[in-house]
């Protein structure tokens, strides 16, 4: 399967280096960058990994957590869909 990011994924990630950027430099920030991605990528060989946020339906939306961020994400025919990439201290209920 192949990964779409949604335009808020994407804002998402640029935010996350950004921050990451000014707060522990260039190096770290790459490398959690990098390390996320892997996360991401690791969902198209292994769909299920994340946590199913709706019993009633497993494809729909599902949660992988990496560190300090929960990969939101919807499994489609075609694709997995990664909607947003939250801080976990956005992520609370």
């Amino acid at each position: 399967m192949q990964i779409k990011l949604s335009k808020q994924a994407q804002f998402d990630l640029d935010n996350i280096f950004v921050y990451s950027l000014e707060n522990w430099g260039e190096v770290q920030a790459i490398k959690y960058l990098k390390n996320l991605q892997k996360q991401i990528n690791l969902i198209t060989t292994f769909k299920y990994l994340g946590r199913s946020l709706y019993a009633s339906n497993p494809n729909e939306f599902r949660s992988l957590l990496y560190k300090q961020h929960s990969i939101f994400y919807f499994i489609d025919e075609d694709f997995i869909i990664i909607i947003t990439v939250l801080n976990s201290r956005q992520n609370r209920d």
